[in-house]
């Protein structure tokens, strides 16, 4: 599944100060097993390309996205792109949950949800 100009437009629906049950409760998960860009965000400072590693998606809503990574993360935000070159979307998304999964070998399920947009990333 790819996300449309439509579906991009409604991840902004939102805002940060929704509860977490809420939000999980509200917007419908969709599968999502594509491979997309991620980076961890301290805030201030927009990563630059190379920070951005790939990783596995498991699932997406309107209101974030969940994906694998080996290690639990060690930041509170990141920056993922959504899309493909050259019409890449970069999210900004607050680390919500992180859960190890079953299968060892996909380490955990990071769940994500969008606060913001990111323009250009630098070089």
């Amino acid at each position: 599944m790819r996300l449309g100009q439509h579906e991009i437009r409604q991840l902004f629906l939102g805002t940060e100060s929704e509860t977490r049950e809420y939000e999980r409760r509200e917007a419908r998960r969709y599968s999502y097993s594509v491979t997309q860009l991620v980076a961890p965000f301290d805030g201030t400072t927009t990563p630059k390309k190379s920070a951005f590693q790939e990783v596995r998606c498991h699932d997406v809503s309107t209101k974030g996205i969940a994906f694998f990574q080996h290690e639990p993360p060690d930041f509170e935000h990141v920056v993922i792109g959504l899309g493909m070159s050259p019409k890449i979307t970069y999210l900004v998304a607050r680390v919500i949950h992180t859960t190890p999964c079953d299968d060892p070998s996909d380490g955990f399920r990071i769940g994500c949800q969008f606060v913001g947009r990111v323009g250009i990333i630098p070089d």
